[in-house]
């Protein structure tokens, strides 16, 4: 159910399209109103922040795949990665493959690769690499 919070596969309390945050209430069933409000507003900071760091024109292709990215992940592992290094250097081919680098999610403690993350890297790689 989109509107019933859960906790995600690396211990992140996660409600309707992805949202996190302290704003959850886990005893809550949030409406499809209420979770288009938060993917809306997530989806806006999203793009603000890959906007923000990727400093190189973008087809649209890439842009939907990094901020995505951005939206799953957070601006600071943007800033941080190789990729926006990529990006940025025009290198959009090499850009769009460090998205499959971006797998992996800790539980109990240890970095483990997650099935769920290698497919949805796999499809932000293909959009990613789109004409």
């Amino acid at each position: 159910m989109r509107g019933k919070p859960c906790i995600d596969p690396v211990g992140v309390r996660t409600v309707c399209d992805g949202h996190t945050g302290p704003d959850i209430d886990p005893k809550r069933i949030y409406t499809d109103a209420e979770c288009d409000a938060w993917r809306d507003a997530d989806l806006a900071e999203a793009d603000a922040a890959m906007r923000r760091l990727i400093t190189e024109p973008l087809n649209d292709w890439q842009r939907a795949a990094l901020i995505d990215f951005t939206y799953n992940l957070g601006a600071g592992n943007l800033a941080a990665s190789t990729m926006r290094r990529k990006f940025n250097a025009r290198d959009y081919v090499g850009g769009c493959a460090e998205l499959n680098r971006w797998v992996k999610g800790r539980q109990s403690g240890v970095l483990v690769t997650l099935p769920g993350l290698v497919t949805r890297r796999e499809a932000n790689a293909w959009v990613c690499l789109q004409n």
